[in-house]
């Protein structure tokens, strides 16, 4: 409530692929991507001063895999209601 923060921005960005009927997935993801993640803030009031700075050193890369075991879906009836008794 007492302080001042400058603007952060970056930049993410994220590919995903799927394979095997939309059971096997692989998802790349890079945050950071052009190492542009500072900022500063800065608090005062009586009696202190507080001063708080970071960055990021890297890119943050990661890999998500998954495999769908059972991939569900409600099959929907003639009359509208789906196979579970439910509307649809």
């Amino acid at each position: 409530a007492q302080g001042r923060s400058s603007d952060f921005y970056i930049v993410n960005l994220a590919y995903k692929h799927t394979f095997l009927e939309n059971k096997l997935s692989f998802t790349l993801q890079v945050n950071d991507l052009f190492h542009s993640g500072r900022r500063e803030f800065v608090s005062k009031g009586f009696n202190f001063r507080t001063e708080e700075y970071s960055r990021t050193y890297a890119p943050i890369v990661m890999l998500n895999v998954s495999y769908r075991i059972n991939n569900y879906k409600i099959k929907k009836s003639r009359d509208g209601e789906s196979e579970d008794g439910g509307e649809y």
